[in-house]
């Protein structure tokens, strides 16, 4: 952080703080501002590539972590690139792999837990109850960062399926 241009470096904060209360256009916008104010920013490429895959622009995503890949990461980080990039690409296997990965390298990564939570949301419904192992994935982020708005929404959605109301409202008040 202290070789980081702080200009960079505050737009990445601006960004953290908006991808956690779902402000996605606008968390977007600030991990773009990052990057433009250095390119070598990894980290803001990767929350990048989030931001932009919620927002629905893939090819954005896809290129935000070929630009993190493009630099060194820590091992956590750089399996947690791979697996997103097996995510974009739509190899679940792969991606499961990569996140575990990184879980096993730090089991409080709340990025990894979420991403995996999507996984198998988006890409895993074929095989076990992927509503059971996304929920797993998406309580155990949340457990790990419980004022995060943006891991609610998969939850939410998981219990109204169910028909779990009660549970679910307490959830529904906070997202």
């Amino acid at each position: 952080w202290r070789d980081r241009n702080p200009a960079s470096v505050a737009s990445f904060l601006l960004g953290e703080a908006e991808f956690r209360r779902l402000h996605l256009a606008a968390a977007l916008q600030h991990y773009r501002d990052a990057i433009a104010a250095d390119s070598q920013f990894a980290f803001a490429a990767i929350r990048g590539a989030q931001a932009a895959t919620w927002n629905h622009r893939s090819s954005e995503a896809a290129a935000f972590i070929r630009l993190a890949l493009r630099h060194p990461l820590s091992p956590r980080y750089e399996h947690f690139a791979l697996g997103y990039q097996a995510y974009l690409a739509g190899a679940a296997d792969s991606a499961a792999a990569e996140l575990h990965r990184a879980i096993a390298l730090d089991p409080e990564m709340v990025t990894a837990w979420m991403q995996l939570g999507e996984v198998y949301m988006h890409l895993l419904p074929e095989s076990g109850n992927p509503d059971s192992l996304a929920e797993a994935a998406f309580a155990e982020a949340h457990r790990l960062d419980p004022e995060a708005t943006n891991l609610l929404f998969h939850l939410i959605e998981i219990g109204l399926r169910r028909g779990e109301h009660d549970r679910v409202q307490p959830l529904l008040q906070q997202f």
